[in-house]
């Protein structure tokens, strides 16, 4: 069953053939046997999202926390982008973040290596332009602790 948008992968997108050799061993049977889903309502959800006029992708941490995360969210946009998903009203891959606006944070400044905008402290032109734009003397050259790290050294000093 071809539950794809060949117009919008034709187009849009490369590496179609490697992607579909790769995945071949993913049928529902094999599908069910890792996760547990009845392949049913696998098949169901597939055509249920491949058949929408617009779909689009709504996950929150649990899938990025883990070793796999950044390959999960690719495997999302891989998935809206197979069904014609992106780049579409009501489609897209949306990420819900966690409390206390994290990702408002994030793109304030609020991460150890970048600055407003993911713009990273180790790039010298940036630090000149946002000191000259904050007035400040001088913004630090290399990141900051993540969360984990904090506690560890203030314990260390």
């Amino acid at each position: 069953e071809s539950l794809y948008d060949k117009s919008f992968v034709d187009s849009r997108t490369e590496g179609f053939e490697d992607l579909k050799k790769m995945l071949e061993k993913f049928t529902p049977e094999y599908v069910e046997g890792i996760t547990g889903i009845p392949k049913d309502d696998l098949i169901r959800a597939a055509r249920l999202y491949a058949n929408a006029k617009s779909a689009s992708i709504l996950y929150c941490m649990g899938i990025t926390q883990h070793i796999t995360g950044t390959d999960n969210v690719k495997s999302l946009a891989n998935l809206a982008m197979l069904c014609g998903n992106m780049g579409i009203k009501g489609g897209g891959v949306n990420p819900l973040r966690g409390q206390n606006n994290v990702q408002g944070a994030c793109d304030m400044g609020g991460l150890p290596n970048v600055f407003t905008a993911y713009q990273p402290v180790t790039n010298e032109d940036i630090r000149k332009k946002l000191e000259f734009a904050w007035k400040v003397v001088k913004l630090p050259d290399k990141p900051g602790l993540t969360v984990t790290q904090m506690l560890p050294k203030a314990h260390s000093g």
